[in-house]
């Protein structure tokens, strides 16, 4: 799976910038539309008074891991955003993208929220939990679901490996597609540490990293001209 992932992966790349978008505009709002399905077939049975009562499993900051998450998505979606913002002249559709994006995610990750709680004795030690919810709705559509997880896992590994890609060749004189193989060498490697191990460790580590970034963002703007 690793391996055909990378294929695939090394096909998009050598479309550049029109191939992530085409992914991108094809996995997101797919995504957004199954946890809309998934919302409304729950939305019945969410008792708001039942989920706010719920004992919490993680006693630590939910601000900080609130920040953390945030500046976690932003310091890896530069490696797509800065590329893309640079082809970009008008800076009122930039701002307005920003908006709409902020806004989708956060209405996802609501109702994503909502059904995890309500379902979170069933759900807290899985390691995809939505897949335990979907399969209400059928082993297809579980299945179905599973690809449309993989796409963003997808969406992700193109997005950053051309970013960083890019970032490289300023530094170095190889061929892109000599750094892009190296740099899918590795995680193919980074792969075997398993997913939920990445998830509790590099995670938090990227989210400290992306607080810094947004700080830095925030002494200085520079406009796009």
């Amino acid at each position: 799976g690793v391996i055909g992932t990378i294929l695939l992966s090394l096909f998009v790349l050598h479309r550049g910038m029109e191939g992530l978008i085409s992914v991108n505009t094809f996995v997101v709002p797919v995504m957004f539309l199954f946890m809309m399905v998934v919302f409304l077939f729950n939305w019945k049975t969410i008792d708001i008074h039942t989920v706010r009562n719920i004992e919490p499993i993680y006693h630590g900051s939910w601000l900080l891991s609130s920040l953390s998450y945030v500046a976690f998505n932003i310091a890896l979606s530069q490696a797509v955003l800065i590329p893309l913002g640079s082809k970009v002249r008008d800076e009122a559709v930039i701002r307005l993208g920003g908006w709409f994006a902020g806004i989708g995610l956060g209405l996802m990750l609501l109702m994503c929220n909502l059904v995890f709680l309500q379902n979170l004795s069933e759900v807290s030690r899985l390691d995809i939990p939505m897949a335990y919810i979907v399969r209400y709705l059928g082993e297809g559509v579980k299945s179905l679901f599973l690809c449309v997880v993989w796409g963003e896992i997808f969406t992700t590994l193109v997005g950053n490996i051309y970013g960083l890609t890019q970032s490289l060749e300023e530094s170095f004189s190889f061929r892109r597609s000599t750094m892009m193989i190296v740099l899918f060498v590795i995680s193919y490697f980074c792969s075997l540490i398993g997913f939920p191990n990445l998830v509790g460790s590099l995670y938090p580590f990227l989210g400290y990293c992306g607080i810094f970034l947004i700080f830095c963002l925030l002494l200085k703007r520079v406009p796009v001209y």
